[in-house]
């Protein structure tokens, strides 16, 4: 690959789950927060719809009739929880590291378009040792909206410039990235977690599902073969 020389020269990464493992640690903090401020259990078949969503919305969605004082609550011990945990519950994504090096030194533009709060996120890229590696960090401090409002998409390709959106990919594992992604006119491509099934996924605007993302440099040099979209 040569700098330059991709047709898709800005690539948009989400965070948790597309380029940090944190699933895990998502589901043990939301379950401790539950039970530790309301004596909640809940099945994680009920936690999955959220994945990928801001947390405070993911709390007002489980516990609807919760106060502001109890919200704030909960998201205080999640994120406590999550704080102590972090580094040592988190991993790569299976190629994560590895594509992020090799499009950076490539030439290509990179950002991160996180859900994430900037502190923790930060922790999360000094994990993967990628801290360097991207021209563009948006996180849930950044906008007033969050995904699936484009707003975080846009404010991303603002820090990089302005490049015509048809210039980009958003990579993501969730329907919240497709949407956020394919409304600021961005394609979009998803990889496969347990989280979401490639029908949903796809119905949320992927324009390609991925089993990991090993297979996304060769889906972007297709594309490139392919010519102009």
């Amino acid at each position: 690959m040569q700098a330059g020389g991709w047709r898709k020269d800005v690539v948009l990464f989400d965070f948790d789950g597309t380029l940090m493992d944190s699933a895990a640690l998502v589901r043990e903090s939301t379950h401790y927060a539950l039970r530790a401020v309301l004596g909640l259990d809940v099945e994680d078949a009920r936690l999955r719809p959220y994945f990928g969503r801001l947390l405070e919305d993911q709390f007002r969605e489980l516990v609807p009739d919760a106060d502001a004082a109890t919200l704030e609550r909960l998201l205080m011990t999640y994120r406590a929880h999550q704080a102590a945990r972090h580094d040592q519950a988190v991993r790569p994504c299976p190629g994560a590291v590895e594509t992020v090096r090799r499009l950076a030194a490539a030439g290509l533009r990179l950002a991160v378009v996180s859900s994430k709060r900037r502190a923790l996120l930060r922790r999360g890229l000094a994990a993967l040792g990628l801290e360097g590696a991207f021209h563009a960090v948006v996180d849930a401090d950044s906008t007033t909206r969050h995904k699936p409002d484009p707003e975080p998409v846009r404010l991303a390709l603002s820090l990089l410039g302005d490049p015509p959106p048809a210039r980009a990919v958003m990579v993501g594992d969730s329907p919240y990235d497709m949407a956020a992604a394919t409304a600021a006119g961005v394609t979009a491509v998803a990889v496969r977690t347990p989280g979401f099934t490639a029908a949903e996924l796809r119905a949320a605007g992927a324009a390609a599902v991925l089993a990991d993302l090993r297979d996304f440099v060769h889906w972007l040099q297709q594309r490139e073969e392919a010519g102009p979209a």
